[in-house]
């Protein structure tokens, strides 16, 4: 059988024919073409495999030890590594946000708001690195290393058309050689992100990058081949392309190239429900066409290249499989014990009138599968897929857990959904109609299957100086359980490390700062936080009422409506206090402060009703209210400056979780790099 650049049966017997004189000319002829065509490049694509999986257990096996010395190995790395090199945007402060491909432009978006037609988001400088190591490779593999020879025995005398097989082969065999990591890399439930901890944000970054240069080597590759048949004439191409596995290979090549258009920022965001259906397909018929591309030559040495193909398909297949296994464990109660046999949820309004693309849906699932206690504590920032089937069929969608727990009905999660289109789009105009008949509490259930949870933890905890908190719009979905966890860790007489905790002591009190900064366009948005931070202070003033709560952290929360008051539909007055609660009219009638944890009516005044509920959960959380984005840099320098040295002259450690639009990671990124503390980022597009 034997390797593709190893003389096949075919080949040896067309020699044999030959005559003696041109046995020898013809058997150099076939060595060179299975060097400079296929040889080389499968040498670089087992290097290129090679060193991924090196990497991948290379981050794996430090992963295990930051696990076994509790978080301290990573620690041990020089600060400069990771500021200037790992995390470190590739140019200026832009990572999150895309940058425009389209000459004369500066910002991701027009002035109209809308996305350019051509943006990319460009990776870290660590992640740089990597990439540009792999094109290197792909450079090599596609450039390097010719050899042609004037008396070669089937193209005499011309090494250009002798260059260009080489090349278009080259391609083809890179091309193809990678297509298993750009499967590998697409899944959800990737051994690689089980391995390396790697976020699922990170993946689709080297997805998409891996992809590209697949593609564009597989476009190399059919051009090299049509113009290497042009050389022979027009007739020459038109009978190349009556061949089936040349039509396969046109096929496998367009629906590559269509996928790299269909995968720009701007169409992802137009309708992701159909960019997720059309990927799929697409992907599906690049599989199929390829196959048949290799599989029509019926050439026994190309085994290692069918091989490339069904290894692709196996990583596309095992992560369906899995994904159809856990729909089941965590959605069908098989058991056919006292719950609902599927899962099943609710969708509320949780801010909003109802029928504006600022209104926040609360989505709470009640998983029914034998695996639903996987809800049952969900570490801050975790994330799940949620497909509504009676809502959209086809696409399930990513969203951050705020809070879980259980009720009458059992184990839950809830989510906070921005409104879009597609799927959330339906959602809303569904409520909209009960809500006319019902008030603003309507709500109604729908069948549901959720995916999941997959955490990526921010362990704030770790750091003994604090922590800063930033979340725009409904970001808060990711920001917010961190606040709550922290509380409810201080409640239970475990409030994250402090100078005591390692035997030093700053000669002041053992004191941290976990400060939580919001922006949002609508003041009206801020209540919906109010349950979770009510349900965090009666715990915390329950267990100091009971002496067994810490007094380690102060908990800040600042309030920042970032659009004007004269687009809200609230009076002046109201107004004013959001931009100072204290600063209230003296003969105006008092507001009464309700009972910590009671909802108020919807038809009382919001801002007043906010600001109430608000200040019944002080002096265990201080609250601050404001205008316009808030100063990130300003922020950390505020925390920081409260803390004290060590005795040993070791400064407190600090960091930054951030979840929100592209331009507020960057933000958040940028000041947390000056500050030199560490930080988390959550964005809101994969």
């Amino acid at each position: 059988m034997g390797y593709p650049w190893q003389l096949d049966e075919e080949s040896l017997e067309y020699i044999e024919a030959l005559t003696p004189e041109e046995q020898p000319l013809a058997l150099q002829a076939n060595n060179d073409f299975n060097q400079q065509s296929l040889l080389i490049p499968s040498i670089f694509v087992f290097v290129i495999l090679g060193g991924f999986a090196l990497l991948v257990l290379g981050a794996a096996f430090l992963r295990l030890l930051n696990w076994s010395t509790s978080g301290r190995l990573y620690k041990l790395a020089p600060k400069f590594v990771s500021k200037q090199i790992v995390d470190a945007p590739l140019v200026s402060s832009r990572h999150a946000s895309p940058v425009p491909m389209t000459p004369g432009f500066g910002k991701s978006k027009t002035a109209q708001g809308k996305m350019h037609p051509l943006s990319i988001a460009l990776p870290l400088r660590g992640q740089t690195v990597i990439l540009a190591l792999l094109v290197f490779l792909n450079l090599l593999g596609i450039c390097a290393f010719y050899k042609t020879d004037v008396n070669n025995y089937y193209w005499p005398g011309d090494t250009f058309i002798q260059s260009c097989r080489y090349l278009s082969d080259r391609a083809g065999v890179l091309s193809l050689g990678q297509l298993p990591l750009v499967i590998l890399l697409s899944g959800r439930n990737s051994p690689v992100r089980a391995l390396t901890g790697q976020d699922f944000t990170t993946a689709m970054m080297y997805h998409r990058w891996v992809a590209r240069i697949v593609a564009l080597q597989a476009v190399i590759h059919s051009i090299g081949y049509t113009v290497y048949s042009l050389h022979y004439g027009k007739a020459n191409l038109a009978t190349a392309f009556a061949d089936p596995y040349w039509r396969w290979g046109v096929v496998a090549t367009v629906f590559m190239a269509v996928m790299i258009f269909q995968s720009i920022r701007m169409l992802r965001e137009v309708c992701y429900e159909a960019f997720v259906l059309i990927h799929i397909v697409f992907g599906v018929l690049t599989l199929v066409g390829t196959y048949y591309h290799i599989a029509l030559l019926e050439a026994s040495s190309y085994k290692l290249f069918i091989d490339f193909i069904w290894i692709s398909t196996a990583f596309w297949v095992f992560d369906r499989v899995v994904r159809l296994l856990l729909l089941v464990v965590i959605n069908i109660d098989v058991t056919r014990g006292s719950g609902a046999f599927f899962t099943r949820g609710t969708i509320s309004l949780a801010s909003g009138s109802g029928d504006s693309d600022e209104d926040l849906l609360r989505v709470r699932i009640w998983p029914s599968g034998p695996m639903r206690k996987r809800f049952a504590a969900l570490a801050p920032g975790s994330d799940i897929l949620l497909h509504v089937p009676l809502l959209e069929p086809m696409t399930s969608h990513p969203f951050s857990v705020i809070a879980s727990g259980t009720d009458a009905k059992g184990l839950y999660a809830d989510m906070l959904v921005r409104v879009r289109k597609g799927m959330t789009q339906r959602a809303q105009k569904k409520l909209r109609k009960l809500i006319v008949s019902e008030g603003p509490a309507a709500s109604f259930e729908t069948l549901m299957f959720v995916e999941g949870p997959y955490s990526a933890k921010v362990e704030i905890s770790e750091h003994d100086g604090g922590a800063l908190l930033v979340a725009g719009g409904v970001g808060i979905a990711h920001t917010l359980p961190i606040l709550c966890e922290s509380i409810k860790a201080e409640a239970a007489g475990n409030g994250g490390k402090t100078p005591g905790d390692a035997g030093e002591s700053s000669g002041a009190a053992a004191q941290r700062t976990v400060e939580m900064r919001w922006m949002c366009k609508s003041a009206a948005t801020f209540d919906v936080a109010l349950p979770y931070l009510e349900e965090a202070v009666l715990q915390l003033r329950a267990a100091r009422a009971n002496g067994t709560a810490t007094k380690r952290t102060a908990f800040r929360v600042h309030l920042c409506r970032t659009e004007s008051s004269s687009k809200e539909d609230v009076s002046e007055k109201d107004a004013a206090s959001i931009d100072s609660p204290s600063a209230t009219d003296e003969k105006a009638a008092p507001t009464d402060v309700p009972e910590l944890g009671k909802e108020v009516p919807h038809t009382q005044n919001l801002s007043s009703s906010t600001h109430a509920r608000f200040d019944a959960l002080k002096p265990e959380i201080d609250f601050q209210w404001s205008v316009g984005r808030t100063e990130i840099g300003e922020a950390i320098s505020s925390i920081t400056s409260e803390s004290h040295l060590f005795a040993s002259g070791r400064k407190p450690t600090f960091c930054v979780a951030a979840c929100g639009p592209p331009t507020l990671l960057d933000d958040a990124r940028a000041a947390a790099r000056a500050a030199d503390v560490e930080y988390e980022g959550a964005p809101f597009a994969w």
